[in-house]
């Protein structure tokens, strides 16, 4: 199967032993916080699931999305409709291509509608012996119990730093002079952290962030409408951006309060953040705004709108 992620290790074992046994759950429900591993995981476990007498073959088909009985859908920036799971239904009951299992991997299953939910939940009720449905999930209390209590559920945690920092040197990341800053930003995620190391837009992203950050403080009544046309643009990194901030101005209050700069998240922009004069009260009020707009953007809110107003409040604060 190659190298399992940091912190899957457990569940990976388990998976084989009820394989073993015979025992393999008909539907699993992976949760936790985003880029912690939960599509990655799913894939492993679907390798195991699948895997016949051709595994290797079997496992490049997983990895590429190529496998002809490993099925995969994905909400994106959309919520998955009613319409997308009665298709899937229909798939399941067809007969598997290679005379064996299939899997139906669901991610962002938490953006399902009800009626998706409910069409889902039929399927669930009365499983098919060689089928096996994967959610994946963020917000496991937006699923209905009645999914959830039928589900085999996986919670996903960040993992500690050193755990991180070592499974990425093992992994050859060693020589990378971001390393630790990655495994900082990352908040024990992998997938982040790897994304950190590897993606050359989420580097740029973070670096034009230092930049924009700055012209809050020059008062231009239409920055926050010119950076939210620019983040809308960028869809792909727009949550991305608002970790950043959150991350950002818990840093100037971390130091503010503490003074420990090994606590800090951005730990290579000291500089700037030793030269933020922003009240405690001031901090606390940006950091709630921008948790809750992180939220509204979670439920499919505006995102014009929510943008549009967190960056005048931010700016207000600097007023």
């Amino acid at each position: 199967m190659g190298q399992v992620f940091v912190g899957h290790e457990d569940y990976v074992r388990e998976f084989c032993q009820r394989k073993e046994e015979g025992a393999l759950p008909h539907c699993l429900l992976i949760t936790g916080p985003q880029g912690v591993g939960k599509a990655r995981l799913a894939k492993d476990l679907a390798k195991i699931y699948l895997a016949g007498d051709q595994k290797d073959q079997s496992d490049l088909q997983v990895e590429s999305g190529n496998h002809p009985d490993f099925h995969q859908l994905c909400a994106g920036e959309e919520t998955i409709k009613k319409q997308e799971i009665v298709d899937l239904i229909e798939e399941s009951q067809k007969t598997s291509y290679l005379g064996g299992r299939q899997v139906f991997l669901i991610q962002e299953a938490d953006q399902l509608t009800v009626q998706g939910q409910n069409a889902l939940l039929k399927t669930l009720e009365e499983p098919q012996s060689q089928v096996a449905i994967f959610l994946t999930a963020v917000h496991e209390g937006q699923l209905l119990d009645t999914i959830v209590s039928r589900a085999r559920v996986i919670p996903l945690h960040p993992v500690r730093e050193e755990d991180l920092l070592a499974w990425l040197k093992d992994q050859g990341y060693g020589t990378k002079e971001s390393l630790k800053d990655a495994v900082s930003l990352s908040g024990g995620c992998l997938e982040k952290a790897l994304a950190y190391l590897e993606d050359e837009d989420w580097i740029r992203l973070r670096a034009e962030f230092f930049q924009k950050i700055q012209d809050f403080k020059r008062k231009s009544r239409d920055f926050p409408f010119v950076l939210t046309e620019d983040l809308l643009t960028k869809k792909a990194y727009l949550k991305d951006f608002l970790l950043l901030m959150a991350q950002y101005y818990r840093d100037i209050l971390v130091y503010k309060t503490l003074g420990d700069q090994d606590l800090l998240v951005h730990r290579d922009k000291l500089v700037l953040i030793q030269g933020e004069t922003l009240k405690n009260s001031s901090l606390y009020t940006i950091i709630k705004d921008i948790q809750e707009s992180f939220t509204f953007l979670e439920r499919n809110g505006n995102s014009r709108l929510v943008l549009e107003g967190l960056f005048i409040k931010i700016q207000e604060e600097y007023l």
